[in-house]
């Protein structure tokens, strides 16, 4: 039997470096906010990465249709894939305006006081998000048969 190479560039492994889904054009677009002017010298592509793998992750958790797995089958609609894509510009959005509250440990910056892990799920994810993908059918308990 033949040995296997191992490629050490398969870029399927790679980390992810910029976002998959939207582009600092699109954020800017949508919400006429640039960017390049408010996150003080961070990549735009970091931080929409960041907020589209934090918002996608929470679906994961929550659905029983993994977001990435059923966009690469091609089991969104156009508007089912619209409606992710602006769930990711509205998560963006709401973490640039409110920080983002898994990066400082849960600590409501307001009084000081470490929040509960629930507070703490409810406030790192944007609730005008979560009604996007509800809305769309995307953020669902109930399993329906599509095909």
């Amino acid at each position: 039997m033949a040995k296997t190479e191992v490629n050490p560039y398969n870029t399927s492994m790679a980390l992810k470096l910029k976002p998959e889904y939207i582009s600092a054009e699109d954020f800017r677009t949508y919400t006429g906010i640039n960017l390049d002017e408010e996150l003080n010298g961070v990549s735009p592509d970091v931080f929409l990465r960041d907020c589209e793998d934090e918002l996608i992750s929470y679906v994961n958790m929550q659905s029983w249709r993994p977001i990435s797995r059923w966009i690469a089958e091609g089991k969104y609609t156009p508007d089912e894939l619209d409606a992710i894509r602006e769930a990711i510009i509205i998560q963006a959005r709401y973490v640039l305006l409110n920080g983002d509250v898994a990066e400082n440990n849960g600590i409501d910056p307001e009084t000081g006081v470490r929040m509960s892990l629930s507070d703490r799920e409810e406030a790192t994810i944007a609730p005008n998000a979560i009604n996007k993908l509800k809305m769309a059918g995307i953020l669902t308990l109930k399993m329906k048969s599509r095909f």
